[in-house]
């Protein structure tokens, strides 16, 4: 695992290697468990664990708002997710960025 630390902000932690999918029934001599359309989820991309003390905002893909994390939690990062620190909200507010869940237009 390769880790890469932003101050006081977060921690990431990456594999190495390519990224795994996790494939159910591939291996197996049981084909009625086989799934069928797909290969499964993949794995995720990354693991971030939240390092400031007013935490951070995770958007998963495809998803409109984002999601807040405390400080000491464990996120898994999955591709197209993105991550933010809200410095003020709403822009141009002067406000500290909130610590909950916040939807794109605020």
């Amino acid at each position: 695992i390769s880790r890469f630390v932003s101050r006081d902000l977060l921690v990431l932690e990456a594999p190495s290697g390519p990224p795994q999918v996790e494939a159910p029934g591939i291996n197996s001599q049981d084909t009625g468990n086989l799934v069928v359309g797909g290969l499964g989820d993949p794995a995720p991309l990354a693991e971030i664990v939240v390092m400031s003390p007013s935490g951070l905002h995770v958007r998963r893909t495809g998803m409109t708002s984002w999601e807040w994390a405390p400080m000491d939690k464990r996120c898994k990062i999955h591709a197209g997710d993105r991550i933010a620190i809200l410095l003020e909200s709403p822009p141009g507010s002067g406000m500290p960025g909130p610590a909950r869940d916040v939807e794109a237009e605020e």
